[in-house]
């Protein structure tokens, strides 16, 4: 009977990880809600985390990127309510103005949190027992019962960037009377004046149809545009904002307003916006200032520019020259597909480090170290 408990449990066990591989994989979704929140290290999390069984993702040795959790009790049931009941996967961590960590394993998270509560317990501060989480919600989720005041940011985006729009708050309008049981038609006019009358009504309405379109083929092609600056920035935004909890559609919406400014409201793979990643991003950061009027803790810590990465205002700014010289057939995306490459040998070196500054000496490496990983992207350059 013990070896038949066992042999059951194991199964069990098995099944809740296949599942859990399986949801997770939903909450990867482009549409899944991305929610920043800050726990309290002090009070039980009430969290149950599952190790997913299959590969979801592009993170980690097993693959996750995130673990998957559901709420049992304590603070996470007071913030999240019924939230989280169709999945919620935990996928970055940070304390205070340390660099947002992955959580792909439990002692990622627990290493995050004995740190928060040795802090606290030493110096007693009311901002060193929060640790600040970026947790991934279904697209679906029922956030009625959600405690905004423990989100760092009230704006809910989605994971692609865009902006949460809560369906259930939208008033239907009321349905117009039905007619049918009229008993008497209001037409003093002729039989001839009703066909003229219905004969302008139509040019009317061709006209207003035609404006329709217009409008809307023009929005789409805006939207096209916008969406594949988004999609050519992702990689931009997550290398450069890495240690700042700031949402992503908040980044992208002042990068796009920065790109039209610049480079006017359409971009495809030949837009030259990647020559000047470092104008797109510089207003990020101050327009978030503006909006707050800097009143949060983490407001007066995005003051301190020390803490950006430089990966467009100086990196890019010392290759994408080089890069074009070498390579004059290049578009600008692909330009930048070897520039983001480069970056993941940069952070990997000791001697450049995770950031890039102004000293920062990776300028003098071009022939030995740049040149060669430029060539693995694509088509050799022709050497002179």
């Amino acid at each position: 009977e013990t070896k038949v408990y066992n042999a059951q449990k194991m199964v069990l066990k098995e099944v809740k990880g296949l599942v859990a591989g399986y949801n997770c994989s939903k909450l990867l979704e482009p549409k899944s809600l991305e929610l920043i929140v800050k726990l309290d290290v002090t009070r039980p999390f009430g969290l149950r985390f599952l190790k997913p069984k299959i590969k979801v993702g592009n993170k980690g040795s097993n693959g996750t990127e995130g673990l998957w959790f559901d709420v049992s009790d304590g603070q996470a049931k007071d913030i999240f309510g019924i939230a989280t009941r169709k999945g919620a996967l935990l996928t970055t961590m940070k304390h205070g103005k340390d660099s947002a960590c992955d959580i792909l394993r439990l002692r990622d998270k627990n290493i995050i949190v004995k740190k928060a509560k040795d802090l606290h317990k030493k110096s007693g501060k009311e901002d060193d027992k929060w640790v600040i989480c970026t947790v991934y919600l279904s697209k679906d989720a029922n956030l009625a019962q959600l405690d905004k005041s423990k989100l760092v940011r009230e704006t809910i985006t989605c994971r692609d960037g865009t902006v949460y729009r809560d369906r259930s708050k939208r008033k239907l309008g009321k349905r117009p009377a039905s007619r049918r049981n009229s008993s008497k038609r209001k037409f003093d006019s002729s039989e001839g004046q009703e066909k003229e009358s219905i004969t302008k009504k139509q040019k009317i309405d061709k006209k207003s149809i035609t404006k329709k379109q217009k409008n809307e083929t023009s929005q789409s092609v805006n939207y096209t545009a916008y969406q594949h600056f988004v999609n050519k920035m992702k990689e931009v935004v997550e290398y450069e904002f890495k240690t700042q909890m700031i949402p992503r559609a908040s980044i992208n919406s002042t990068m796009w307003d920065s790109h039209k400014k610049e480079f006017g409201n359409q971009c495809d793979i030949h837009c030259k916006c990647v020559s000047k990643l470092g104008l797109l991003t510089k207003n990020v950061i101050p327009v978030l200032l503006k909006k707050n009027n800097g009143n949060t803790t983490q407001d007066r810590n995005l003051l301190d520019r020390d803490s950006m990465v430089g990966f467009t205002s100086n990196f890019c700014g010392k290759f994408y020259e080089r890069i074009l010289n070498q390579f004059p057939n290049d578009t600008p995306s692909q330009i930048l597909e070897r520039l983001l490459k480069m970056w993941k040998k940069h952070t990997t070196q000791r001697r450049f480090g995770i950031t890039c500054k102004d000293n920062c000496p990776c300028g003098g490496s071009w022939s030995d170290l740049w040149l060669p990983i430029c060539e693995s992207v694509g088509v050799k350059a022709h050497r002179k």
